[in-house]
């Protein structure tokens, strides 16, 4: 229940700051995001560690789930997750 809680937290964290968006067109460290986001680098990559440990065999590419979150994206819940 409590991995449920940050898990979601970090989904919301990921919507709020457009990291979908940032990340489409070619990878990014936590370093170059939070120089993007204003955000300080070792939290966010502590938040994008944990996006990351729900995912299998996704090596550095943008996993299927994420580009849903960006903000193109037909139906996107990016919207959703920012207002919650």
């Amino acid at each position: 229940m409590i991995a449920g809680f940050w898990l979601s937290r970090c989904v919301y964290i990921a919507a709020k700051l457009g990291l979908a968006d940032l990340v489409q067109d070619s990878p990014k460290t936590p370093a170059e995001l939070a120089a993007l986001t204003g955000t300080r680098a070792a939290a966010l990559a502590r938040v994008l560690r944990a996006l990351a440990s729900t995912l299998k065999n996704c090596h550095r590419a943008m996993p299927p789930a994420a580009r849903l979150f960006v903000i193109e994206a037909p139906l996107s819940p990016r919207e959703e997750c920012r207002r919650s």
